[in-house]
């Protein structure tokens, strides 16, 4: 009897660790923390919660949604395993189970901001714009002033290239000068102007708000490589993405196979070993190294 009191209360106590770490965005520590919570966690919603949420955050998405059902077939009802869930699936791409998730956690909780504000993101990326704006209005008609209404609306503007997307932006950074979101679509703005260095700075801010994202990371590390002075005479190829920066070099190619320009054709391929593949590539081991996640 005593043991089992004890070991509930350790279950407990390694829970609450858990969520500490997690919310200091040290999300290995947290599952290393629940890995140690014995047993008796696993009758805890809170764990497959903040296992499912961890895992998310640190880019291993089929393990989280494996996660959150596991924990949602314990407690059906958990807004936060249903959120958790949805936001995996739409990283997924699976919009409509990500639809799905967040239409049932706001079944439970109809004016939970947060829940409204992904599932307007959700709606918009299925191309289900008139929806999206309904959810949209009722997060205004909730909460107008909220983080998640001033990030909802400028998430949605970028995302539809709408012509006021950077006066949204600047005011959800204004509103919340160190929500990661709006540094993100900061960073994204920046890319589209073809700003390198200004899209390096936000993407970096981004990963340093929250330095257990492994993909906000990622994606910092990647724009501080495109905007190195190194990369210079590349960087038009490199932000046009690995797809397209393909199809330019085979064009290229071709286009000087045809005029017979053997010796340009060479020199293109030392351009593109040198600047595109090689460059890149030394400069992302410098930066891990240097940097780590950062």
């Amino acid at each position: 009897m005593l043991s089992s009191v004890a070991a509930d209360g350790n279950a407990v106590e390694m829970l609450e660790r858990a969520r500490r770490q997690y919310e200091a965005h040290r999300y290995q520590e947290c599952l290393e923390t629940l890995t140690q919570a014995g047993d008796d966690a696993l009758d805890n919603p809170e764990f497959w919660f903040l296992r499912a949420a961890a895992l998310r955050h640190l880019g291993k998405v089929k393990e989280a949604i494996k996660t959150a059902r596991t924990g949602l077939e314990l407690s059906p009802e958990h807004i936060g395993l249903l959120d958790s869930l949805g936001l995996a699936l739409m990283e997924k791409r699976d919009l409509a189970g990500a639809d799905k998730a967040f239409r049932t956690a706001l079944a439970l909780a109809p004016e939970h901001t947060t829940l409204l504000a992904h599932h307007a993101m959700a709606l918009a990326d299925l191309g289900r714009l008139k929806e999206a704006e309904t959810v949209y209005a009722t997060l205004l008609r909730i909460d107008p002033d909220s983080s998640q209404a001033l990030e909802t609306r400028a998430r949605l503007a970028v995302r539809f290239r709408d012509p006021a997307a950077e006066s949204f932006v600047a005011e959800l950074l204004a509103h919340d000068p160190e929500n990661q979101v709006g540094q993100l679509l900061r960073g994204t703005l920046a890319l589209r102007r073809k700003q390198a260095g200004n899209a390096a700075e936000a993407f970096h801010e981004a990963a340093a708000l929250n330095p257990g994202d492994a993909q906000v990371a990622k994606v910092a590390r990647a724009s501080r490589i495109v905007a190195h002075p190194l990369l210079a005479p590349s960087r038009w190829i490199l932000m046009l993405g690995s797809g397209r920066a393909r199809l330019v070099y085979i064009a290229m190619v071709v286009v000087l196979r045809e005029l017979h320009q053997t010796a340009l054709a060479v020199a293109w391929l030392f351009f593109w070993l040198i600047f595109v593949l090689i460059a890149p590539r030394a400069l992302r081991i410098h930066y891990k190294r240097r940097y780590g996640s950062l």
